[in-house]
């Protein structure tokens, strides 16, 4: 399938599905500001570009918890077929204030909908030192975690 993200590092909050050798059918949630990449790393080999190079501050348009679930649910509702719900997208989705909530949140509508989708994070691993994201990705099935 195409790539979601525009040179720009640009991404829609909820994308896809993306067709995954290890996660099947996938959605991504990208809890980063869809116009711009803004990440804790400047990886080279990242899909999304370069991007800024910075955590996020309160003045970037991140997507609120109510967006992402309102915006995830519609999608679900539109995809039967889904094998894995994964957070990903232009930005390092652990430095999103509410990703605790927002993990919960998705975790419990799973369950409400009695939905058999695995919930998965990609991580840099670089917010690791922060107890709410390691309540986070102790509740999701599979936390892929690189470390470079």
């Amino acid at each position: 399938m195409m790539s979601m993200f525009t040179s720009t590092g640009s991404c829609p909050t909820i994308y896809g599905p993306v067709s995954s050798r290890r996660h099947g059918l996938s959605l991504g949630v990208n809890l980063g500001a869809v116009d711009k990449k803004i990440c804790t790393w400047r990886c080279v080999y990242c899909q999304c570009g370069m991007g800024e190079h910075r955590d996020f501050k309160t003045g970037d348009l991140l997507p609120s918890r109510k967006e992402v679930l309102k915006l995830l649910e519609k999608e679900l509702q539109m995809q039967s077929d889904i094998q894995s719900v994964t957070f990903a997208g232009n930005c390092e989705p652990t430095t999103h204030p509410e990703f605790l909530e927002i993990v919960e949140n998705v975790i419990e509508f799973r369950k409400k909908t009695k939905s058999t989708w695995k919930l998965v994070v990609l991580s840099n691993g670089s917010e690791l030192d922060r107890k709410d994201v390691i309540k986070g990705l102790n509740q999701v099935d599979e936390a892929w975690i690189k470390l470079d």
